[in-house]
């Protein structure tokens, strides 16, 4: 296929890296809504990076007007504060993605797909995944293992915790303040414990906005915002503490527990095994970070694959999506038709996460370890044989029992030794009783049966 010309709406600073991975494949040209409204003709591809903006949904309307194919290019989570709780004067449009304008919205992983779809997005969306992340998602996970446990790092005499926020930390000024709020007590709280549960000294590495960081009066470590300096911040990062934001799926993707940060007590449209709610669960999750248990490992894992596609390559499924929409685009054009795409140009991707491994949660059970079909159907018929054979002594002891019982019933109404047997378990009643409130310079109480049965003749006399 000839290389076609490709749009990609924005500025350098605002697109360039989202859509660097593939730009090679197609005549990728960077212009502004503006511009491409002078260049497009119909067949064309334009790629959005953002529909919130009236520069970008103008242009987009447009575009579709005059048959042009349109592709909204995800790179982050959905957030609920931004696409519900924004200020009345937001210049945002306030229901964005409610319905998505492009013809299709490259969704980064089915946790994604299923929210857009919930609001009415169906027929539009394809699981794509994060082009630019993707040397880290071949890195750390491949297609064929679900291998998602948090990288056991050599210990050092330090814990780096990062904190971050998103890049936007708040959308109206309560939540500003909120965020703020939420961020001085971690810092006080880490400066009253510079040592970790475990002993380690505590570093903390600031990654937030330079209004925050001024506030805050703390060195901030976020300088750039293209993912290349986070990439390298977070190799040598032990945890993370961060305000929704795609941060935590970068933080997931190296191994490392990311905890959410959320004052706002907001609903999370992505989850991680733990959320800051209030101050008082400082010391407790920090604890966890440093020493994660195996299920919550497992659960990351689990959150990370739902939330990010890692299954095949994005960059090439990023391609093969661009591919499909122009070949169709061109097509529909040529017979003079209004552009309209099928529901799925993709091949969807497999069910999200697999497997929950119990045999990594419960290392002390074997048998949870077991992958032989016979080997567990040997072990299962086994077990229901030993139970029915457990059973059948259980039942036996119980008839026995109710035998005893009836007899001992008979004794006690007795005329002769129904008398002695009331009197014996008064005693021993009363030894019991007498045991457990003795002080210690007491005389013990007698214990052999010896002393017992010379108590019940004096008893008895």
């Amino acid at each position: 296929m000839n290389r076609q010309t490709v749009f990609a709406i924005g500025t350098e600073a605002e697109i360039a890296h989202h859509v660097a991975p593939f730009a090679e494949q197609f005549a990728v040209q960077i212009v502004t809504p503006e511009r491409v409204l002078t260049l497009a003709r119909p067949g064309d591809l334009a790629i959005f990076y953002s529909e919130h903006f009236d520069r970008f949904r103008h242009a987009c309307v447009e575009l579709k007007r005059r048959n042009v194919a349109t592709l909204y290019m995800l790179d982050g989570i959905l957030e609920w504060r931004n696409a519900f709780e924004n200020r009345p004067t937001e210049p945002a449009c306030p229901w964005t993605m409610r319905t998505v304008l492009s013809h299709k919205v490259a969704c980064i992983g089915t946790n994604q797909q299923r929210i857009l779809d919930l609001w009415g997005n169906h027929g539009k969306t394809e699981v794509v995944g994060i082009p630019r992340l993707e040397s880290e998602c071949s890195r750390l996970i491949s297609a064929t293992d679900d291998t998602t446990q948090l990288e056991i790092k050599p210990r050092s005499d330090k814990f780096r915790l990062m904190v971050a926020t998103a890049k936007t930390p708040g959308f109206t000024d309560d939540q500003l303040a909120v965020t703020r709020r939420s961020l001085e007590e971690l810092n006080a709280f880490t400066l009253q414990h510079p040592t970790t549960p475990d002993g380690r000294m505590l570093e903390v590495v600031w990654r937030v906005n330079a209004e925050l960081a001024e506030q805050l009066k703390i060195e901030n470590a976020c300088c750039d915002t293209t993912g290349i300096e986070l990439a390298e911040q977070l190799d040598a990062i032990d945890a993370v503490v961060t305000t929704p934001s795609t941060l935590m799926l970068e933080g997931m993707l190296r191994r490392i527990p990311v905890a959410l940060l959320n004052f706002h007590h907001s609903p999370l449209l992505n989850m991680t095994p733990w959320v800051i709610q209030h101050a008082n669960q400082f010391p407790e999750i920090l604890a966890e970070l440093c020493t994660p248990s195996a299920a919550k490992i497992e659960l990351q894992g689990w959150l990370l694959r739902d939330s990010l596609y890692c299954e095949t390559n994005s960059v090439h499924r990023m391609i093969e999506l661009i591919e499909g929409l122009l070949l169709s685009t061109r097509e529909q054009v040529a017979a003079g038709q209004h552009l309209g795409f099928p529901a799925a140009i993709l091949p969807p991707p497999k069910t999200a996460v697999g497997h929950f491994p119990l045999a990594r949660v419960y290392p002390q059970f074997p048998e949870w370890g077991l992958d032989s079909p016979q080997q567990i159907a040997g072990e299962l018929a086994q077990s229901r044989r030993e139970i029915s054979h457990l059973q059948r002594e259980l039942a036996q002891a119980k008839s026995e029992l109710s035998t005893a019982h009836q007899i001992f019933e008979e004794i006690r109404r007795h005329p002769i030794a129904g008398p002695i047997v009331r009197i014996r378990e008064s005693l021993l009643s009363f030894f019991k009783s007498s045991r457990q409130n003795a002080k210690p310079t007491e005389q013990p109480l007698p214990e052999t049966k010896s002393e017992l049965a010379e108590n019940f003749s004096d008893a008895t006399r």
